[in-house]
């Protein structure tokens, strides 16, 4: 017989299989919707709740308390994002002691489905608010500094081989459409309690997948100075882990200033066209809160090429205020110290901007070696600053400004070592070719300085004028030294220990070359003036005049009081066959209410040996004596005590200049008390 079939299912229990099946449809239909709603519209918690256990993890991080005072919410969707708020960071002392950083609000924006594609698709970060205070105190402490615990010691090679292929699989998946900044305000108090000011008003950057990174921010710096860049990069993930170059370009706009870089890097080294323009370099100092040479106007540009260790700058061409420059540089970093080698040529050269941080832009050039001192001893630098560093360049400088006389055509071997500097140098002062070499050493204690300069069988040109202000002298010089040494540290110290001596031998020479005048010749075998630190002037002459021997001595007031004071005593002795001359009394510049005063007498046996100094005809010989005392202000002069005589004859006089009624008025008392005028006649 044939099986029987099985029998249907009651009807009741269809009914019921067809209930579940709806029942559960409906429940996956719903839950379907639920999570389309959550995956296409999204749902917001409030976050709250989490903020002490967010702050307790960051006060457990940084090691700083923190809290949170601010909204806290998260968005489950598709394109999930997080809101957090009033985030505080406070100084090392708790926010008893002070508030180091805080933040108004973040946001981050993702998109999950790229994440399915392995790839971090960031669709907004965002922050504003954010402001920071950083106090450097005097001990050299901070507020910034956390207190991390000590880093595990680094595995070996093949860990930092995982480490950088984690890092460009990171960079892989990134894709970052857009990254915002507002608000941002920094506080930089100083070790003396000086606030510094850096605002950013608006950051905005993205980095695509596959696409170039870019960035651009403005603010301002001590909310007064607006500032502008614009970065742009390569790719993020070209940037990590790859061997080939990833272009960079930055430009910078503060005020008159603009700063480019155009080029590329590679792992740990690169190549950058750097230029860069300002009316005033003191503009960066505004914007780096650094410190930089007081030049005014500056342009530079130069293609640089680096390592870590290593920077070897080419084609440098600038100019800084009155100093231009050419040449190349290299900065090794492989050494117990920075090595600086290379050269440079300076069509002009002004050191003062250098060597003093007050230097002003407009400064005018010094006059004369009064000047000069005087900037000397205000001028900032260092002389332990030689201690930092190796440096090995050739200097050419056209035209040396800033400096009395005229120099160019200066040429410098700057070598230093150890902190010992050896810069032997050559140059042409006032049509005068000069050599010697500039020596300092800061290893030693104080540090000490010295140069010398000389020249064999030369021109005089205009070292007389430039030396003792005297016109109308030519002639030759078989040698002339000048050595200065002095020890300290700035400028102040250095002047003040300044040791100064110049020699001139065997020179032959006249003044009065003017135009209708008769030149007067003379020699100096041997003169010698010293100026040893803190101690008066000394110095003697022997040589010859109009053919007949002279001797002289010379003294007078400590360098820095001749040159802080402008005064000096002076005591000049003169002896020429039976000439007899001194000088004696105070030199200074004439004044409102003072002035040069001095006591002369000069006495001959013969009147021709004083007319031959004279450069005048020599008459019959007698006699003659002329003493008296000069003085002289701004505007007058007088001459008092004046006797003169010649011969048998003698004449006593005062003469003086004085202002009536603003005019001049000369006046004259004179007393003959004998006047051969036979003699006199002839």
């Amino acid at each position: 017989m044939p099986e029987a079939l099985p029998s249907r299912p009651p009807r009741r229990l269809r009914r019921l299989l067809r209930l579940l099946l709806v029942t559960v449809a409906g429940i996956v239909g719903l839950v379907a919707a639920a999570l389309a709603y959550v995956a296409f519209v999204g749902v917001t918690l409030d976050a709250s709740f989490l903020r002490d256990e967010l702050a307790a993890a960051f006060s457990q991080a940084l090691r700083r308390e923190v809290r949170f005072d601010g909204p806290a919410q998260l968005e489950i969707s598709g394109e999930p994002w997080l809101r957090v708020g009033g985030l505080h960071v406070a100084d090392p002392g708790g926010f008893a002691a002070g508030t180091l950083a805080s933040l108004g609000e973040a946001r981050l924006a993702v998109d999950l489905w790229q994440l399915l594609r392995k790839r971090v698709h960031i669709r907004e970060l965002s922050g504003s608010g954010l402001r920071a205070r950083l106090v450097q105190r005097r001990d050299g402490s901070n507020n910034w500094t956390f207190d991390f615990p000590s880093a595990a010691a680094p595995e070996p090679a093949a860990a930092a081989t995982d480490t950088t292929a984690a890092a460009k699989d990171a960079a892989l998946m990134l894709d970052i459409r857009k990254v915002t900044l507002e608000q941002l305000a920094v506080e930089y108090v100083d070790r003396d309690g000086r606030s510094h000011f850096f605002d950013l008003a608006k950051l905005e950057g993205s980095s695509p997948q596959g696409e170039p990174l870019r960035v651009t921010m403005r603010g301002a710096v001590e909310k007064s100075f607006p500032y502008d860049v614009a970065f742009t990069g390569g790719p993020l993930s070209d940037l990590v882990g790859s061997a080939k170059p990833w272009p960079v370009k930055l430009r910078v706009e503060f005020l008159s200033t603009v700063l480019n870089l155009d080029g590329h890097v590679q792992g740990t080294g690169g190549e950058l066209d750097f230029s860069m323009g300002t009316e005033k370099l003191s503009e960066l100092e505004r914007l780096l809160q650094d410190t930089f040479p007081k030049v005014g106007a500056t342009a530079i540009a130069c293609h640089v090429k680096f390592d870590p260790t290593r920077v070897e700058v080419t084609n440098l061409t600038g100019v800084m205020g009155r100093t231009s420059l050419r040449g190349e540089l290299t900065f090794d970093n492989r050494g117990e110290r920075p090595a600086l080698k290379g050269r440079l040529d300076l069509p002009t050269l002004d050191l003062r901007p250098f060597l003093n941080d007050n230097a002003k832009d407009d400064e005018e050039d010094p006059k004369s070696f009064r000047d000069t001192y005087r900037e000397l001893a205000q001028a900032t630098f260092s002389l332990k600053a030689l201690r930092n560093a190796e440096v090995d360049v050739e200097l050419a400088v056209d035209r040396w400004l800033s400096l009395p006389g005229n120099v160019r055509d200066a040429t410098l071997a700057v070598r230093l070592h150890d902190g010992r500097l050896e810069a032997p140098i050559a140059a042409t002062v006032t049509d005068v070719a000069l050599r010697g070499a500039i020596r300092a050493d800061a290893a030693a204690d104080p540090p000490k300085f010295a140069l010398s300069l000389g020249t064999e069988d030369s021109d005089l040109g205009g070292l007389a004028e430039l030396l003792s202000g005297a016109r109308g002298i030519q002639g030759r010089l078989a040698r002339f030294a000048l050595d200065v040494k002095a020890e300290g540290d700035q400028g102040a110290e250095l002047v003040r220990s300044l040791d100064v001596r110049l020699a001139v031998d065997r020179g032959r020479f006249s003044y009065g070359n003017f135009d209708g005048s008769r030149p007067v010749a003379f020699t100096l075998d041997r003169f010698l003036v010293a100026l040893p630190a803190g101690r008066p002037l000394s110095g003697e002459l022997q040589g010859s005049l109009l053919a007949q021997p002279v001797r002289a001595k010379l003294s007078g007031g400590t360098l820095e009081k001749v040159m802080e004071d402008e005064r000096t005593p002076l005591d000049f002795e003169v002896r020429s066959g039976s000439v007899r001359a001194h000088l004696q009394g105070i030199l200074q510049a004439p004044g409102a209410d003072r002035g040069p005063a001095l006591a002369f007498d000069l006495t001959a046996d013969r009147t021709s040996d004083v007319t031959r100094w004279l450069g005048l005809p020599a008459g019959a010989s007698a006699r003659v004596s002329l003493r008296g005392k000069a003085s002289m202000t701004e505007t007058d002069w007088r001459i008092d005590d004046l006797a003169f005589q010649l011969g048998r004859s003698r004449i006593d006089a005062a003469l003086a200049r004085t202002t009536a009624d603003g005019r001049p008025l000369v006046q004259l008392k004179l007393d003959a008390a004998l006047v051969d005028v036979a003699e006199l006649q002839s």
